[in-house]
């Protein structure tokens, strides 16, 4: 069991370290938003990193996730920085880096689920794009750490 947990803190520190040099990123992160002072909060983070090493002749698992959230991005016509959060509420933010593109998206947890009908036309298809970003970064997630 130690061997195992000092493997997982290498590898943490190997990440964390590895991080201002990827190529291409995702990052979500969940906070629950502004708790009550007899509550605690809390904080989620998901990382997805690419670290090219030139051009890959056959894409592997990690390239065709990343061209899969290049084509979430086009086809929705995301801005660099959008914002959609009601106040006080539980928050994710998705952060995207591929080559010198950026983006960073801001909503409220509970849009994920309904849109308001009154919500602009740009507002609809950028948090279609959150909706898609976050299953496809699930999945990414899901199987990798299964081995798949």
């Amino acid at each position: 069991m130690r061997t195992k947990g000092l493997a997982i803190f290498a590898l943490s520190l190997t990440m964390i370290s590895a991080t201002a040099n990827a190529d291409d990123s995702v990052k979500v992160k969940f906070r629950s938003g502004y708790p009550p002072p007899d509550r605690n909060s809390e904080m989620v983070e998901l990382k997805v990193l690419r670290f090219a090493v030139g051009d890959s002749a056959v894409p592997i698992d990690v390239d065709r996730y990343f061209t899969k959230v290049g084509k979430i991005l086009a086809d929705e016509r995301v801005p660099a920085s959008w914002q959609y959060v009601p106040v006080d509420d539980a928050t994710i933010e998705i952060d995207v880096a591929l080559g010198d593109k950026s983006f960073t998206l801001l909503f409220g947890a509970m849009d994920v689920a309904t849109v308001s009908p009154y919500a602009e036309d740009e507002d609809k298809r950028v948090l279609s794009a959150c909706r898609q970003l976050l299953k496809l970064t699930m999945e990414e997630a899901s199987r990798t750490f299964s081995g798949k």
